[in-house]
C-alpha cells in the first residue's frame, strides 16, 4: 500500500488522487489518500463507496493509521518520467503532481473515477441544460492573484483560448 498526502485545494487534490491511483496500479498495490473534498463531487469508482472510503481516505483531523516505511517528497521541478520508474510500495508520497504525465497510461481510468456524482449532474442540467454545446473553464484567481505580486493571466488569454 502507498499513501499520498493531500495538500492544497480541489484541483491539487484531483491531481494527487490521479497520481495515487496510477502509482498504485503501476505497483500492483492499493493506496490511501489524505483528507479530501473529492468524495462530495466525484463518484471515485470503488473509492466513492462510503465503507471503502473510510479505509482509503484519512479521516479529517485525525492521523493516518497506516505507517509507510518510506517517505518521498516530489518537488515541482521533478519530472514524472524520472520519478515514476522509481516508485516503491509502502511509501508515503507528498507533492502536487500538477501534470497529466503523473498518471500517463491511466487517463481513461482516472477520467472514469473523476466522474461527477449524478446529483451534481442533475443540478447542472437543471440550471444550464438549455445551453447546447458548452465548455467549462476554471479560472484560478484566489491564491494566484496574490502569489509573488500576482500571477493571473489577462482575460484576453481566455478569450483567445475559447475562440480556438
Amino acid at each position: 500500500m502507498i499513501a499520498v498526502q493531500t495538500r492544497g485545494r480541489f484541483g491539487n487534490q484531483m491531481f494527487q488522487f490521479a497520481f495515487a491511483h496510477a502509482a498504485a496500479r503501476q505497483l500492483g498495490t492499493s493506496f490511501v489518500l489524505g483528507p479530501s473534498d473529492l468524495p462530495s463531487a466525484f463518484s471515485l469508482g470503488p473509492y466513492g463507496n462510503r465503507v471503502v472510503r473510510a479505509w482509503r481516505f484519512w479521516p479529517r483531523g485525525r492521523k493516518l493509521l497506516y505507517r509507510a516505511q518510506n517517505h518521498v517528497h516530489v518537488e515541482d521541478e521533478d519530472l514524472p518520467e524520472d520519478v515514476r520508474p522509481r516508485l516503491r510500495d509502502e511509501t508515503l508520497y507528498t507533492g502536487f503532481f500538477q501534470s497529466e504525465r503523473w498518471f500517463e497510461g491511466y487517463e481513461d481510468e482516472v477520467r472514469e473515477l473523476l466522474t461527477f456524482r449524478p446529483k451534481l449532474l442533475d443540478e447542472f442540467e437543471r440550471v444550464a441544460g438549455g445551453l447546447g454545446r458548452y465548455a467549462c473553464v476554471h479560472v484560478r484567481l484566489g491564491d494566484y492573484a496574490t502569489f509573488l505580486g500576482g500571477r493571473v493571466l489577462p482575460a484576453a488569454y481566455y478569450d483567445r483560448c475559447l475562440a480556438a
